[in-house]
């Protein structure tokens, strides 16, 4: 599944984000994942092409981005070790967010540089094992 994140600057008032999702609901995009706050909107969709119509038609300007999702067992430390991962190959997390449901976590992740932040991903995704590192703010 390839996922795309749309991020927007819309103002922060009653029925923003009712407006915006009749509009993808009008292309009949579905949504995966979204994330409102005082900075704008974060709509996450598999149909890309669907909704950027749907943004272009409504006048609404929008970056798009492919993101990377996978899968956490929800235990302490899980999302520590493959963001550490990610830092100790000097990728950037440019935006992150997540959602437990059962024992499982949902993550989508982009990165400043997805392509060698894809195999890290992937790999931790088949279980291979993490290397133990300290992060430079711990004591030694």
């Amino acid at each position: 599944m390839s996922l795309t994140l749309f991020r927007i600057a819309v103002r922060n008032e009653p029925g923003a984000l009712a407006r915006v999702t009749r509009y993808l609901a009008n292309w009949h995009v579905d949504l995966k994942g979204f994330v409102v706050d005082p900075a704008g909107m974060q709509l996450l969709t598999e149909d890309a092409d669907a909704a950027r119509r749907a943004f272009d038609e409504a006048g609404i300007v929008t970056m798009m981005s492919p993101v990377l999702e996978f899968s956490l067992t929800d235990r302490p430390g899980a999302l520590a070790q493959v963001c550490q991962r990610l830092a100790d190959a000097n990728i950037d997390i440019v935006s992150a967010f997540g959602v437990a449901v059962g024992s499982t976590n949902r993550i989508c992740i982009l990165a400043n540089d997805m392509a060698r932040a894809a195999p890290i991903i992937e790999a931790f995704n088949r279980g291979a094992p993490v290397a133990a590192s300290r992060p430079p703010w711990a004591r030694a």
